[in-house]
């Protein structure tokens, strides 16, 4: 083979290596397009075929019963809640509603579970209203729900 000189090589060298680079990116872009546009119907198939419910245990965590307290100027509100379903329960987050007379809300207070609860389990909760000098406002009733619930 002839001898073709130190620029010349680096020359083809150049012009070989943008030979192998531009097919590899046509190849990534057309990879990335596909998966651009393919996300959000495979999206919209999960959220239509509700794949998400597995997770989702809200509905097996009941609420038994609860009463109040004060401690100080504190509000506590004491109660327990059952997993009633079939699977374990856990990250759970239940929200405290206080209403004046005639039903109006008038403050909010959470407490969030972190324990597995296994099926048929109950478990005790105590949802803290108001810190420090921060009294709960006056209410007539309370109501407490279960408002997350998930199986991790």
């Amino acid at each position: 083979m002839d001898n073709l000189g130190i620029w010349k090589t680096i020359k083809i060298g150049f012009w070989l290596g943008i030979g192998f680079i531009v097919p590899q990116l046509v190849v990534l872009y057309s990879g990335t397009m596909l998966t651009m546009l393919a996300i959000p119907s495979m999206m919209e198939d999960s959220l239509e075929n509700n794949s998400l419910s597995e997770f989702d245990k809200t509905n097996q965590i009941k609420v038994l019963e609860y009463r109040e307290e004060l401690s100080g100027k504190q509000l506590l509100i004491l109660g327990s809640i059952k997993n009633e379903g079939t699977g374990k329960a856990s990250s759970i987050r239940l929200e405290a509603e206080l209403l004046d007379s005639d039903g109006r809300f008038v403050f909010e207070c959470s407490e969030y579970i972190n324990k597995k609860l296994k099926p048929g389990e109950t478990e005790y909760f105590q949802i803290k209203c108001g810190c420090g000098d921060t009294v709960a406002p006056e209410h007539s009733s309370i109501t407490v729900r279960v408002v997350s619930a998930s199986n991790y």
